[in-house]
């Protein structure tokens, strides 16, 4: 039965007229030949003994070849196929459709889990803390892959505290990257290539920080930023760098969004790390003005702004690079009240950019009106998916002032900058954190990142 379910694409191309009657012809047929049900040969049945729906003013109104052709390819192939499992059929009254019930599709974690990725195979892999996990459809099951290194030292306020794994990107035959976390001032910030049996640190993402940039040139930091505004947060007076969601260029070259130095990264396999963007202070929307969180210095004469805090990348199918952004700390949140509504984007970049500011001719907005975007991915129908992390702000979600509203996923047309939500929205997304599409394109996604579940959101149509 899956195998028939999976190769329903495949059989509509080869069979333009096929219909939802011939298939239920052959999952009756199928259920014979499995003995779940009763023998049913639709090729030797006379008319009047078929069920009613395969009859139409007496006469039979299905190809009988056709659906003896399909049973016969389903029956030959399915041994060997690597298929999702996809449920199973429960038989209703004879005049009824028979319906399809899916198997599990969530799996818990202990967590917390920012990221997932998919496989060319259709498995998903996950990043439980330090340990990347493999969700395997054939047989629904769990394995560990790898854990990476945990780096140990000062994080926010100088506790100490460990780093984890921030995203994954798979780029094939089993390989993928990661990113891994950082800690105050940079420490412990890295990018990871992991192939069967071996993993390699190919990017030091924490010296590329600290580093000494000459002057003249961008470097990491934004040059509206003051690293004293970090003092406040609880960091250090320095560069700070959160290497987040990331997404492949090729199987050696890959963007990464860092949230805590507002930026965007390019990476390749032998080390080079560059800067694609850094992202400018969030605006007022109405104003357009930089929104002022605080100031510092002796003469509290410098302005500290509300960060972009870019959390996610993907590639469209122009080619240009898209960003989304979470937003940082905003005025409000000071008197424990929500983040205003819509202050968050998704950034448009031309392809094959470097040192270039947003917003500018290179980079502008294409998404407006989001809150705290934690995840972005082109589906296969090329419009954009992002994830709202928390409608009242990030902040929400670690403050027992804030009221927690939920977050959503929604589908978005960058050309008209419309959203609609599929998923979410009225308070019932608790905290999700990332989405990827399968190879059967069924959308699955990381609900509460904290205590993490990640489940399937959509199937693609099996019917």
């Amino acid at each position: 039965m899956n195998y028939l379910f999976s190769i329903r694409g495949d059989l509509n191309k080869k069979y333009p007229n096929l219909n939802k009657r011939e298939i239920q012809a052959v999952i009756w047929t199928i259920a014979g030949h499995m003995e779940i049900a009763p023998e049913f040969d639709v090729q030797t049945l006379p008319a009047d003994e078929l069920p009613s729906r395969l009859r139409s003013n007496g006469e039979v109104n299905i190809n009988r070849e056709r659906v003896a052709e399909i049973t016969g390819i389903v029956m030959n192939n399915y041994k060997d196929a690597d298929i999702q499992m996809s449920g199973i059929v429960g038989q209703t009254a004879d005049d009824e459709q028979d319906i399809i019930i899916p198997p599990n599709r969530e799996y818990t974690f202990d967590g917390p889990i920012f990221d997932i990725t998919s496989l060319p195979n259709g498995n998903l892999l996950v990043p439980d803390f330090a340990t990347i996990k493999e969700i395997k459809h054939k047989n629904n099951s769990v394995s560990e892959i790898i854990t990476l290194p945990v780096v140990t030292g000062p994080g926010a306020g100088g506790a100490e505290d460990n780093t984890f794994i921030n995203g994954l990107t798979s780029i094939g035959g089993g390989s993928f990257f990661a990113t891994r976390s950082a800690l105050d001032l940079a420490l412990g910030a890295a990018l990871f290539r992991v192939s069967p049996g071996n993993s390699q640190l190919i990017g030091d993402i924490e010296s590329f920080t600290l580093g000494d940039w000459p002057e003249g040139e961008p470097g990491q930091v934004p040059d509206w930023k003051n690293m004293g505004c970090e003092i406040p947060v609880g960091f250090s007076d320095g560069p700070q760098t959160n290497p987040y969601h990331l997404t492949a260029l090729s199987g050696s070259e890959v963007l990464i969004a860092d949230a805590a130095a507002n930026s965007l990264l390019y990476a390749k396999n032998n080390g080079k790390i560059e800067v694609v963007a850094t992202f400018g202070p969030v605006v007022d929307p109405g104003s357009n003005e930089p929104i002022v969180l605080f100031q510092v210095g002796e003469d509290m004469d410098i302005d500290c702004f509300t960060e972009p805090v870019p959390t996610a990348v993907a590639v469209g199918p122009d080619g240009a690079y898209y960003v989304g952004e979470l937003n940082g700390f905003v005025p409000a949140n000071f008197a424990n009240q929500p983040t205003p509504d819509g202050l968050a984007s998704v950034w448009r970049i031309e392809p094959g950019s470097r040192n270039v500011s947003c917003p500018s001719t290179e980079c502008t907005k294409v998404v407006t009106g989001l809150n705290s975007v934690i995840d972005i991915e082109f589906g296969p129908d090329n419009q954009l998916y992002v994830v709202e992390f928390e409608q009242n702000g990030f902040l929400a979600a670690v403050s027992a002032d804030i009221p927690i509203a939920g977050g959503a996923v929604k589908k978005c047309d960058v050309l008209s900058d419309s959203c609609e939500i599929i998923e979410g929205g009225d308070g019932s997304l608790f905290l999700p954190g990332a989405i990827t599409f399968d190879k059967w394109n069924n959308l699955w996604l990381v609900d509460n990142v904290f205590e993490p579940t990640i489940r399937q959101v959509s199937l693609n149509e099996i019917f």
